[in-house]
């Protein structure tokens, strides 16, 4: 009877561990990932593509992005692409748990707002392109998982960046 016992208490011992064990992976994973996504963001060639894109789409604010595209063919578009598409797998990272969520806004959230009030909103979403539907859905998910206080604080260095005046933070002026 001991050896069932201690058998027993050795295999719920073994199951706990492993489970531990996963749940620590997992969440190591999940801020690597996070960071590495930061480290992209912010990397020489994808600020100098967040330039050169809000360049564009600032010198084509009446047009959406598909209109932009057609007129000036894809090579020319490839900044803007950089941007849509980062924002999109930052969405799907985390709408598929691939990233430490709580990290996210603080991260990302500022630029975002930047790029969704200057851009996004009046040049992409409107287009219902799949795409399009996720730069949205990662903009309810940022006013979900922040607090008004945030997003006004965004949306203020935003509107100094715009007009010139002195941020306190913020958008980084288009990247």
């Amino acid at each position: 009877m001991e050896a069932l016992i201690s058998a027993g208490a050795g295999l719920v011992g073994t199951v706990v561990g492993a489970c531990l064990t996963w749940l620590i992976a997992t969440q190591e994973r999940r801020l690597v990932a996070t960071f590495e996504m930061h480290r992209e963001f912010n990397s020489a060639e994808m600020i100098a593509s967040r330039h050169k894109a809000a360049e564009l789409l600032e010198a084509h604010p009446q047009q959406t992005i598909p209109q932009l595209r057609s007129a000036l063919g894809r090579v020319e578009m490839q900044n803007v692409w950089d941007v849509v598409y980062f924002y999109q797998r930052l969405w799907l990272a985390i709408q598929y748990g691939s990233l430490r969520n709580k990290y996210v806004p603080k991260l990302f959230g500022d630029i975002f707002y930047w790029w969704y009030d200057r851009s996004f909103e009046s040049q992409y979403v409107p287009c219902h392109t799949t795409i399009s539907e996720d730069l949205d859905d990662l903009r309810k998910w940022l006013d979900d998982h922040t607090t008004e206080l945030q997003r006004k604080k965004w949306r203020e260095a935003n509107r100094a960046f715009a007009t010139g005046s002195k941020s306190s933070g913020g958008a980084d002026g288009g990247s």
